[in-house]
């Protein structure tokens, strides 16, 4: 099984989260162990950098179709990782994702989440040149 959860870092010095397919019951465990994974890269990207990091996340081939359960892992995920982020932009969201993307960063706590219509959009207030 592959898991709908891929992250690197973007030559311009940001981290890059892409989400897509479906993150249902039966995928959670890999999907916990994915973002622990993430989790571990953006801590040792921010130490290595001895600076908060930015994070684009992109939503536009995620099917919308998640469990519960990892929508808390996600949120889990971006409030574990907060010491380390300045900002993280999100992109690609349908309507009814927007609305579980702001439930989720409200869940995470974090303040420094925003949602864009465009991958443009999130860049520019990353002050990232698109």
């Amino acid at each position: 099984m592959t898991t709908p959860f891929d992250i690197m870092i973007d030559p311009r010095g940001f981290v890059l989260i892409a989400l897509s397919g479906d993150v249902l019951e039966g995928q959670t465990a890999t999907f916990s162990d994915e973002l622990k994974k993430g989790f571990e890269m953006i801590r040792a990207y921010s130490t290595e950098r001895k600076a908060k990091i930015k994070i684009l996340v992109d939503l536009g081939n995620f099917s919308g179709k998640y469990s519960v359960e990892a929508m808390e892992l996600f949120a889990d995920f971006a409030a574990d990782d907060a010491p380390y982020v300045d900002r993280s932009a999100i992109y690609g969201l349908s309507a009814e994702i927007r609305a579980a993307a702001k439930i989720t960063t409200a869940m995470s706590g974090r303040k420094n989440i925003s949602v864009f219509d465009s991958r443009e959009k999130a860049l520019k207030w990353l002050g990232i040149e698109p």
